[in-house]
């Protein structure tokens, strides 16, 4: 038997720097960073980018969180989707820092982060030319519908959400489009400006399957359609997960389009990919093969080629930083400011409470912030290592880098707030009291809240004051799991600091009350008639005593039924004396009347065909005719012998009758008599 549960307690959160650099080794370039903020007395935590929390919980000990150099690739749907939660309704604070693999570079467009930073990742014409064009070819072969094991989507459809990532973080300016093969190749968006992501990202889930697996024409239709393009990386990406038709001339193929400035990436997805011939065609093309056995990850290696291919959008040079006149927190006692020897190219962002601080001289933003939600967000284009290299001899590295963490981070949380949990009856039930310096209840608050469910999934409640400030609500909780809830109080306009909390739901029903069920236990014994034994002073001989419980009897009637039982079978008993049951059945089945008939229809023509096949000897006519008068003759004698035997049988019955009688006067004779006289008369005539 197993439990969870976690608890909050104040105190100095950390500091999560997520390191791209050197892998979170503490040796390496990426833990420079980390060394400064320790300096100023900041609890730091360096990892590497495959370990970070992947929910909310894992976020909360850290009151900010520092992405260096670290791709989208690299961190996984749900750590981005926790992360932002993190920072927009926990207040947690991040800072992005540039590197060749961050920002736009990295492919964080399209990303739940992009919309947080202070910058914008789309670049404008006159920053970047169109310099990549990618296209797509993706398999829709029948074998792409088999399911992934694990989730209830198919390969297909994990591809084609690969492949719309991928498409989402490409530039406006650059050039993308997307071939469907299976038997036979189609284009399912032409080779274009990827000014509308919506529309592509429609298009490529459109995608379906069915067919067999032909690569070679695809491939003829995207070198035809990149070969008179103008930009500087033209790039073919193929995504497949079996054998294909005409494999054997695949590789030559890529290296024709090699030869003419067309590179070739590939991506085998499962156990029955093709992947020698896959990594072949790579090799021969001038690209890169990802071998992909759990198309779960799909995704991400998808973004990764694109992110390989794809001209870093960075500027490499020194420059140095231009101090905007905004009043930026961060460069307080900052007078000279180090050059710096590269950034990842963005805009600025048009909004009005973006603090832009530090630009380079052609007007490029080096460091903004601004508030996304209740947390802050920094963006700093350049790095704290490499490009930052001039700025590790000087002494206001560690003062900016310490300043603008103090900026970003979470505030302390607000004293004179506690907040109880406690799930009940598949409820997260919610309590919140508030109080001022001086301990008086704090009345009229506004307290909205979001409650996040194991699942990701957030319930936004709002809780009501139920006393002299105290504040109650409550939200659904069925799932097993933790839940979090995140209290956003406000007085008036003034938003106050949120205040966090949580349960846990217990995996199964048995664990999810912390206590007996006293009550009920009592009330089922006195209903059985049993008893009460108290667990602390029963002995185990005891638990199996029955002296005091009285034998109880359990009564059911039973006359309904038996009546119910009587009247079907009397029912019955009619039914089968008084219908006809056998006309019934041939009336119902006039086929198996109509089988008898032609049964018995059969059986006399046999008879008939049998007794005309009987052999009999040839009489003359003389012969026949003297048989004829013997046989009448035969006939009329029995007829007489039958006749006399009756008259006498009569007049017998009629001397004794007389016998019996006395002497009858004379009367005339009676029908009976002369019926009688008249049968002698007849009989004697015939003699």
């Amino acid at each position: 038997n197993t439990g969870e549960a976690f608890t909050m307690s104040p105190g100095a959160g950390s500091y999560l720097i997520v390191d791209g650099v050197g892998k979170g080794d503490p040796n390496g370039k990426g833990a420079l960073l980390a060394r400064a903020l320790e300096r100023t007395g900041a609890d730091v935590r360096l990892i590497a980018s495959d370990a970070m929390p992947a929910d909310l919980l894992g976020f909360q000990s850290h009151d900010l969180v520092i992405l260096q150099n670290v791709p989208a690739d690299a961190v996984s749907e749900e750590s981005q989707h926790a992360l932002a939660a993190h920072v927009r309704d926990m207040g947690g604070g991040l800072i992005m820092v540039g590197g060749p693999y961050s920002f736009g570079s990295g492919g964080w467009a399209g990303t739940p982060i992009e919309p947080m930073l202070p910058v914008r990742l789309d670049l404008a014409e006159r920053l970047v030319e169109r310099r990549t064009a990618i296209v797509l070819v993706l398999d829709g072969s029948g074998s792409m519908s088999s399911p992934v094991g694990g989730s209830f989507k198919s390969q297909q459809e994990i591809a084609n959400a690969a492949a719309a990532a991928a498409a989402r973080s490409l530039g406006s300016t650059d050039l993308v489009g997307v071939i469907r093969f299976s038997s036979s190749a189609t284009w399912v968006r032409e080779l274009g400006p990827n000014d509308d992501t919506d529309a592509t990202t429609e298009a490529i889930q459109s995608i379906s399957s069915g067919g067999g697996t032909n690569i070679p024409p695809a491939l003829v239709m995207a070198g035809d359609a990149l070969r008179d393009v103008k930009a500087a990386v033209k790039h073919i990406i193929v995504l497949s997960d079996g054998r294909s038709s005409g494999e054997a001339v695949l590789p030559e193929l890529c290296q024709r389009l090699a030869d003419e400035g067309i590179n070739v990436s590939t991506i085998s997805v499962g156990d029955a990919a093709d992947t020698q011939t896959m990594f072949a065609m790579a090799q021969r093309g001038g690209g890169v093969h990802y071998p992909v056995t759990n198309p779960n990850v799909l995704p991400r290696v998808f973004v990764r080629a694109v992110r390989l291919v794809r001209d870093p959008l960075i500027k490499e040079g020194e420059f140095i930083p231009v101090a905007l006149p905004t009043g930026s927190p961060a460069l307080t006692g900052l007078e000279e400011i180090r050059p710096l020897e590269g950034l990842v190219l963005t805009r600025f962002r048009e909004e009005p409470t973006v603090t832009n601080a530090l630009a380079t001289p052609e007007g490029e933003p080096v460091l903004s912030h601004w508030s996304a939600g209740l947390g802050r967000v920094a963006a700093f284009t350049s790095d704290a290592s490499t490009w930052a290299a001039p700025w590790l001899r000087w002494s206001g590295y560690d003062v900016f880098w310490s300043q603008l963490a103090r900026l970003t981070a979470r505030p302390p949380a607000g004293r004179g707030f506690e907040l109880t949990t406690d799930i009940e009856t598949g409820r997260l039930r919610i309590r919140l009291s508030a109080f001022d310096s001086q301990g008086e209840p704090i009345d009229g608050l506004l307290t909205p809240a979001v409650v996040y469910a194991p699942d990701g999934t957030k319930v936004n409640i709002t809780l009501e004051q139920v006393a002299p400030g105290e504040y109650a609500g409550s939200a659904p909780a069925m799932q097993s799991g933790n839940y979090i809830a995140v209290i956003k109080p406000r007085n008036g306009t003034k938003a106050l600091p949120p205040v966090l909390g949580g349960a846990t739901q217990a995996s199964s029903i048995e664990y999810r009350a912390l206590r007996s069920n006293t009550a009920l236990l009592e009330r089922i014994a006195t209903v059985t008639g049993g008893k009460v034994l108290a667990f602390d002073s029963v002995s185990a001989a005891d638990l199996y005593n029955r002296e005091r419980i009285e034998p109880r009897l359990a009564e059911s009637s039973l006359w309904r039924v038996l009546l119910v039982l009587s009247i079907i079978t009397m029912l019955l008993d009619v039914a089968t004396r008084r219908i006809a049951w056998d006309r019934y059945l041939m009336f119902r089945r006039p086929a198996l009347a109509q089988a008898s008939e032609r049964s018995a229809h059969q059986t006399l023509g046999l008879l008939r065909r049998a007794t005309a096949k009987r052999k009999t000897p040839k009489r003359s006519a003389a012969q026949v005719e003297s048989d004829a008068k013997q046989l009448a003759i035969e006939a009329r004698r029995r007829r007489q012998e039958a006749r006399l035997r009756e008259v006498q049988s009569n007049n017998e019955q009629e001397d004794a009758n007389t016998a019996q009688q006395p002497e009858p006067s004379e009367e005339p004779e009676s029908g009976l008599l002369a019926a009688k006289r008249r049968a002698r008369e007849r009989f004697e005539q015939d003699r």
